[in-house]
């Protein structure tokens, strides 16, 4: 299988590699989320995520919504499609979405 196919299917996506783009699939968007700044996630609705082979979690249901509310007041709205992806890695949550963050302060 070729890198740009493996790269656009999600394969490269890994706890254990550095987010710098390579393994990133186009029209995607990397969000990290430091928890020591985090006062509240809402997950509403959860959706369906299943584990993939690289030990990242993949959304497999149509919807999912996160309300990540930050210490500082800062509320982001993650509005998740099918394929997006997350995981997390110390104290980072590492998000990987196709669609735009909702900030608002």
């Amino acid at each position: 299988m070729n890198k740009d196919l493996m790269r656009n299917t999600g394969s490269l996506i890994s706890p254990t590699i550095d987010i710098s783009g390579g393994a990133i699939p186009d029209g995607y968007k990397v969000t990290r989320c430091n928890t020591d700044h985090i006062a509240c996630m809402l997950w509403n609705p959860l959706g369906v995520w299943e584990s993939t082979p690289n030990q990242v979690l993949k959304l497999v249901s149509s919807v999912c919504r996160l309300n990540v509310i930050k210490s500082n007041g800062l509320n982001m709205t993650f509005n998740f499609k099918e394929n997006d992806y997350r995981y997390t890695l110390g104290n980072w949550i590492i998000l990987i979405h196709q669609n735009d963050i909702d900030i608002k302060k």
